[in-house]
């Protein structure tokens, strides 16, 4: 059960992967990228790894949803 997963997931990490965004929000890498490029999307980089703080990713799919209806 991969929902169940993804609930804890945002419930308990202050950061995920841009890899982990980009399938928790069931979008590419790439699209993913491109939001962080257009600042639609705040990113960390932290040695090599680009993290994406748990509230900025819930903000993204808010206005993301907002947009869409």
């Amino acid at each position: 059960m991969q929902e169940q997963g993804d609930i804890e997931i945002l419930t308990t990490k202050l950061f995920v992967s841009r890899d982990r965004a980009a399938q928790l929000l069931d979008l590419s890498t790439r699209t993913v990228d491109d939001a962080i490029r257009a600042g639609q999307l705040a990113a960390y980089k932290v040695g090599r790894r680009v993290l994406i703080k748990r509230d900025d990713l819930i903000q993204f799919a808010e206005r993301q949803a907002v947009g869409t209806r």
